[in-house]
């Protein structure tokens, strides 16, 4: 394992860089942790080029996109831990090489998680029209952020409708308590389960770090477990408190 990310086995990141859009991104950690490497850069220590520019620069890292391929063993692969793989300003046909870098290696399985879950939707529709799919294979999991009641409405919405054998939602940090009944009811016809099918859960950490109650992750796996769905904790994070 390769990564402090405990849901995962490696991190692949053929883009850097993202903006925030929602209250979980405030204190995003890749923010942070690339924008202090720019800083080294800027003043002289020897890191690598994409720290030439801050984090707010979308950069595409060709480079990178056929590392799966070079990794024999079987690994779960968090995509674009550093980066929102549909951001806008990443052009859908570099969007089109990951996926097809996905598709080949597929003794791996790969983690997509955005919170740009719209374009998520209309780009892997446009996907799998492309190759004659219907839906995407099992090796490659579709996932959503959700960190308060605000970003499921629509997030959620857009992942039961798009077409993939194992989608996930990663509330982290959670920031407030979540009622997914409504959304984690739906049932898919061809399983007679749920169309959601793992749930993260995890508290914020750093200095920075917003309370997480223990009440909203007990709810979060109380609505898990009712509906069949695994659940994954991850962490406390730095302040959270019992009620």
């Amino acid at each position: 394992m390769s990564t402090a990310i405990n849901w995962t086995d490696e991190v692949w990141n053929p883009v850097t860089g993202c903006s925030k859009v929602s209250a979980g991104c405030r204190n995003c950690y890749a923010f942070a942790l690339h924008d202090m490497r720019h800083k080294a850069f800027v003043e002289g220590k020897k890191l690598g080029k994409q720290y030439a520019k801050p984090f707010h620069e979308i950069q595409l890292l060709p480079q990178r996109l056929e590392k799966p391929l070079k990794w024999k063993k079987p690994r779960k692969i968090f995509v674009n831990s550093m980066s929102d793989l549909f951001h806008d300003d990443i052009p859908g046909w570099f969007i089109k090489q990951i996926f097809d870098v996905m598709m080949k290696a597929d003794w791996h399985v790969y983690q997509v998680l955005t919170k740009r879950s719209e374009r998520m939707k209309d780009i892997v529709t446009a996907y799998l029209k492309q190759q004659n799919m219907e839906s995407l294979p099992p090796h490659i999991w579709i996932g959503v952020s959700v960190e308060n009641e605000e970003a499921s409405k629509e997030r959620v919405h857009h992942l039961i409708k798009t077409k993939a054998s194992v989608r996930f939602l990663s509330c982290e940090p959670l920031l407030g308590p979540l009622d997914l009944a409504v959304h984690l009811s739906w049932i898919e016809p061809s399983t007679g389960r749920s169309y959601i099918h793992w749930i993260i859960a995890g508290g914020e950490s750093g200095i920075n770090a917003r309370p997480m109650r223990k009440y909203w992750v007990d709810d979060l796996k109380n609505q898990s477990k009712a509906f069949g769905i695994p659940f994954f904790f991850k962490q406390w994070g730095g302040i959270f408190t019992s009620k």
